[in-house]
């Protein structure tokens, strides 16, 4: 499946694609060359994850909008670039990941971001101070139980400080 959007359209909402496990391609004027992601302003806004096991966010984006990635259960890995300063709400829901590792320049990342990602078992922080990281009433938790979260060597005391990130087995990846 593929969606065309014309060239007179001059915004989409987040999640406006989220759950569409056959989508392919998007087509038009803010995708990216491989028309696998839509970005506007900087902002991943939606993807077409059919057969995709791999991606890599374009460098620009300082922004995963909520649920863009939502109901991609064949993307087994994603490298997010440095840039990136915010991951919205769900925005990993119901992938396959197993291990991710997050630039130094996140400050925040939003509630719910990796439900349905039973597989993830490690997370390599680069950012020096932790990210805000707040849970929601559904899912307090931001990783699964057991998941490994390795930070650098001279932050591990912060991360290990932080009311959030403390939840979670904390190691330097020095």
């Amino acid at each position: 499946e593929s969606i065309r959007i014309p060239d007179t359209i001059e915004s989409v909402s987040e999640n406006a694609f989220g759950n569409c496990h056959r989508l392919r391609e998007i087509d038009c004027k803010y995708s990216t060359a491989d028309k696998r992601a839509l970005i506007m302003n900087n902002v991943l806004l939606a993807f077409a994850p059919y057969g995709v096991k791999q991606f890599e966010i374009p460098s620009g984006v300082t922004d995963i909008g909520n649920k863009s990635f939502s109901g991609s259960n064949e993307l087994e890995s994603i490298t997010i670039p440095e840039g990136v300063q915010r991951i919205g709400t769900a925005a990993f829901y119901d992938c396959n990941l197993s291990n991710l590792t997050l630039p130094s320049t996140l400050k925040f990342i939003a509630p719910s971001m990796f439900d349905g990602n039973d597989r993830l078992a490690e997370v390599f922080c680069n950012a020096v101070s932790p990210p805000l990281m707040r849970g929601s009433w559904m899912s307090p938790n931001l990783f699964p139980d057991g998941t490994i979260v390795r930070v650098p060597k001279k932050s591990i005391d912060a991360y290990k400080a932080d009311d959030v990130w403390n939840t979670y087995t904390i190691m330097d990846f020095d």
